[in-house]
């Protein structure tokens, strides 16, 4: 009878000196020219608790190039337990030994098999891939790579990325997947990684499910695992439990995987990727397996994440691997909920990654709000961050918005401002900590401004422009308000626009009046405009004046003389010179203490005689 039992240890455990942490000693790697068709080997995984077990594979065969660099060994799992359970994902990065030595981890399988075919990652492999990043982390050339195709997109931040003159935070997204769009079925004789089982504890069931929509395209299965930090997660050594963590403190998001083995303080896991994005930090954690969950598809392992144990600092092909030690810097996320007289507040602990820290800033704080009564129909959210970085700069955005906003949305806007920051062009930062206040209300307090007219259509220097525009509240009642902009003494003649709007509009009229002052030009200058951004809640009245002046290099120089238009008119190359759109003369600001939306525009003409 085939075997599925406890395991006698295959590697000595030794401590380390002075510091009493147990360490496995570093396995002796079985070469992929030594493994045979027909030979028996030994898997070890953790079914249940924190116990290994161990059951045995035949071996099949070696496939050769099944990517740049990369071997395949193919096996077949022997018994009746592993024909029953499957290849689960959380077996990822399990230890495949024969005759004590190690021929890599289980990383892949088919879904809808009849038999327990499986994929094995050759441990020589791994440890290829694994000490090329271990000698880049020790010559300090660690940059966190992108998501590629698949990164979530997100309109909020194009949108806020447009008011603070910014290019689109996104990119390209030519080849990309977005958020709910159907991944294309894999061909079925296609090598899949088996994957590891996004474990989510403390997440609201509707978030749950946007996020299984969001990790979907890199393979994830998202299961509501709980947390396992109540109970004691198992050592790390070859066949355990281990996690990486995306989020934690009042929520726990956990891909569960395999320790492949460890050496020294270096540990190697999964036999396939993360999000194969190459130098990262993220949480490395131990964990507990609640059970197996079978699926005819591929099954998975129910588990949860435990206590912090190291820094993963590699997601490539053939695995990850990290240290083992302290935490990795992440970002503290402090959230204080105001609803209906309540205060409550929350502590969330987020990955320091350019993609994944919006989205995961964006589900958190979304899932505070949720807690409490949910976004069911239509309310208000005013939500006011600060955002520090590691170098202790900041800056702090306050944002309204109204309506009944979809979930995916809602999580998009929260996320907004880090998507922006840590996608600015000009260095790369990280951000610390983010102190945020969300204050809801039932009901849409939004306003719309629908009209807009001067009481004459000429005026002099030194006169009020006067006029009237009219807001329809959210149930249609329309109200008219007097407004008075007094005019320079010095106001020199021509024709001049009025422009009433709300925040976005002006700030989309601005950088396009003047793209160059508009547009910060370093994080510095990035961060006072964001500090300076104007108020969603609040009328904007913009009195310009229409140059006849130009925009050179995007820099607006007004008035220009004739000779000097007609000699650039003449030097016009590759579009740097331009006709400058309006001057600005007088900004006015109305509070409203409601979200605005709408813009409206009238001409007048100012002149020096007897109006």
């Amino acid at each position: 009878m085939p075997r599925f039992h406890a395991p006698a240890l295959l590697l000595a455990l030794i401590l380390v000196a002075g510091g009493g942490r147990p360490v496995v000693a570093a396995p002796d790697l079985l070469p992929l020219d030594e493994v045979r068709p027909g030979a028996v080997a030994q898997v070890r995984t953790v079914l249940s608790g924190t116990r290994i077990e161990e059951f045995d594979v035949e071996i099949l065969s070696v496939v050769r190039s099944t990517g740049p660099g990369q071997d395949l060994i193919v096996a077949k799992g022997i018994g009746d337990r592993i024909a029953h359970l499957g290849v689960a994902q959380g077996m990822s990065g399990s230890p495949v030994y024969q005759d004590g030595r190690l021929v890599g981890a289980l990383s892949s399988t088919w879904p809808f098999l009849r038999e327990p075919i499986l994929g094995i990652t050759p441990a020589e492999q791994m440890a290829r891939e694994a000490d090329w990043s271990f000698a880049r982390e020790a010559h300090g050339a660690v940059t966190p790579g992108g998501l590629g195709p698949g990164s979530p997109g997100s309109r909020a931040a194009r949108d806020l990325a447009a008011r603070l003159g910014l290019p689109d935070p996104m990119g390209s997204t030519a080849g990309a997947v977005s958020p709910g769009e159907a991944v294309p079925a894999s061909a079925a004789r296609k090598f899949e990684s088996i994957g590891a089982p996004l474990m989510l504890a403390g997440l609201d069931p509707r978030l749950s499910d946007l996020a299984a929509e969001r990790f979907a395209p890199f393979g994830f299965t998202v299961a509501e695992g709980g947390t396992g930090r109540t109970s004691t997660g198992g050592a790390i050594e070859p066949g355990a439990t281990i996690g990486v963590r995306l989020a934690g403190g009042d929520v726990d998001m956990t891909a569960i995987g395999t320790v492949t083995w460890v050496d020294d303080d270096r540990v190697y896991a999964w036999g396939h990727p993360f999000f194969q994005i190459g130098d990262v930090e993220f949480p490395l954690v131990n964990g507990t397996i609640h059970t197996v969950v079978p699926s005819d598809m591929i099954s998975f392992k129910l588990g949860s994440g435990g206590d912090v144990v190291g820094v993963c600092t590699s997601d490539r092909r053939s695995g990850i691997s990290g240290r083992l030690g302290p935490a990795p810097p992440r970002i503290d996320f402090d959230v204080v909920l105001r609803q209906r007289g309540d205060e409550r507040k929350w502590h969330y602990e987020i990955v320091r990654h350019p993609e994944l820290a919006p989205q995961l800033v964006g589900m958190t704080a979304a899932n505070s709000l949720l807690a409490r009564e949910g976004t069911q129909g239509e309310q208000t959210i005013r939500f006011r961050q600060r955002l520090e970085l590691a170098d202790g700069r900041s800056a702090t955005l306050a944002t309204t918005f109204t309506g009944n906003e979809t979930l995916s949305d809602l999580v998009d806007l929260l996320g907004a401002a880090t998507k922006v920051l840590l996608s600015n062009p000009f260095e790369k930062i990280e951000i610390a900590r983010i102190d945020a206040e969300i204050d809801a209300e039932p009901g849409t307090r939004a306003t719309f401004l629908t009209e807009l007219a001067v009481d004459r259509e000429r005026v002099r220097p030194g006169e009020s422009v006067r006029g009237t525009y009219v807001l329809r509240d959210w149930r249609g009642e329309e109200t008219r308000h007097r407004f008075e902009i007094p005019l320079p003494a010095n106001a020199r003649p021509g024709r001049y626009l009025l422009l009433a709007a709300d925040a976005q509009n002006t700030e989309k009229y601005e950088s396009e009046r003047s793209p160059r002052d508009f547009a910060p030009r370093s994080v510095d200058e990035l961060l006072t405009r964001i500090d300076r951004l104007r108020s969603t809640e609040e009328l904007y009245l913009m009195l310009y004046r229409r140059s006849e002046g130009a925009l050179v290099d995007g820099r607006p120089l007004p008035d220009l003389p004739p000779t000097a238009q007609a000699i650039l008119g003449g030097a016009t190359r590759s579009g740097v010179i331009e006709d400058l759109p309006a001057e600005l003369v007088r900004e006015q600001r109305v509070p409203l203490g409601r979200y605005l939306q709408g813009g409206h525009t009238v001409l007048f003409e100012v002149r020096e005689e007897k109006s």
